[in-house]
């Protein structure tokens, strides 16, 4: 199973770690982002790794001695002006079957993955549920942030990505981790080549569009999407208030281990001073 890292972004919310550094780069707790997220991807058993480079790309490298067996770099030139659905759309070539997709700025327990992987969904979405707690300590208002996320009487997804206006119409939180199979690996590449055409149902330029516009306009093209539901086990360094609470959340026998993290997101730490 192949894995696709989207990593081009310049991460303007974390600098100034990021005025000379890619968003993944940032150290956490001593050890870059991308290195801890590819311990959980070793973790769980996946050795093929794909990572879209853009911003700062000759900084972004892997250390450590326990890399995947396969890993490949692929450049989105224009990082500058695009967005998640552009950086995917370079590295088209790359998609197979079954390829899992995932944002560079989170973090998950091993676990987190191999749920993704064991569901048999042509297309899968990784849900929170624990989202609420954690939102109130992100941000002093977390509808701010909050994206819409139901799913219809047969359990497929219906709205993700969109404004929400009532936290108590969400029933999770898209983490940006997804995994596409059989006729979804045709329906992605499908979807991306209409909006490339201009013929797509996204109300942005095909340039800009985020991947939970992609994946909304093929709900409302009749594709099914399942949610594959958890509880925790994930954060998002996407500033540096998220940086402090994801370091807060790293118990302190994992701040150099290997292997995949645990995450304990009801842990206490600095960042509630920020």
């Amino acid at each position: 199973m192949k894995l696709i890292i989207l990593a081009a972004g310049s991460g303007t919310r974390l600098r100034p770690y990021t005025d000379s550094l890619p968003k993944c780069m940032v150290p956490v707790l001593g050890r870059p982002l991308i290195d801890r997220l590819m311990d959980s991807i070793r973790a769980a058993g996946i050795d093929n790794v794909v990572i879209v480079r853009g911003y700062q790309a000759d900084r972004l490298e892997l250390s450590g001695d326990d890399l995947p067996a396969n890993f490949s770099f692929v450049l989105n030139p224009e990082f500058a002006t695009t967005n998640m659905i552009y950086s995917l759309w370079t590295a088209r070539h790359e998609i197979t079957d079954p390829v899992i997709i995932s944002y560079a700025d989170i973090l998950y327990e091993p676990q987190v993955l191999k749920a993704l992987i064991a569901v048999p969904d042509d297309i899968s979405v990784v849900v929170d549920r624990d989202w609420r707690a954690y939102w109130e300590r992100r941000f002093d208002d977390p509808l701010s942030d909050a994206e819409s996320l139901s799913v219809d009487g047969a359990g497929n997804i219906e709205s993700i990505g969109q404004k929400a206006s009532d936290a108590n119409d969400i029933r999770g939180q898209y983490i940006g981790l997804m995994k596409f199979s059989g006729g979804g690996v045709d329906a992605l590449t499908a979807a991306m080549e209409a909006h490339h055409r201009g013929e797509g149902t996204s109300t942005r330029n095909f340039h800009q569009m985020y991947m939970t516009d992609l994946l909304q306009g093929m709900i409302d093209g009749g594709t099914r999407i399942r949610p594959v539901w958890i509880d925790g086990g994930w954060v998002e360094v996407d500033s540096v208030k998220d940086l402090k609470i994801a370091e807060a959340c790293i118990p302190a026998g994992q701040a150099t281990a290997t292997g995949g993290l645990k995450i304990v997101r009801d842990a206490k730490g600095p960042e509630a001073k920020t």
